[in-house]
């Protein structure tokens, strides 16, 4: 199983180094597609918390600014 990234975040939100991004999912059917897909974005350096919702296939990802 695939769990694809639509690779268009909705929402960005900027506060002193610190960025939600919201981000559309597509692809995810069970809760192991959910398992996957926050394993996989809490292995990018800087990100710091992943929610991943199946049922709105969205995921909300805190990550700090590389600068």
């Amino acid at each position: 199983m695939i769990c694809e990234d639509s690779g268009s975040p909705l929402n960005t939100n900027q506060k002193k180094g610190q960025n939600i991004t919201v981000l559309e999912v597509s692809g995810m059917n069970c809760q192991n597609c959910v398992r996957h897909v926050k394993e996989a974005a809490m292995s990018v350096n800087g990100v710091a918390f992943v929610d991943v919702d199946l049922s709105s296939r969205r995921a909300i990802v805190k990550w700090e600014s590389q600068t």
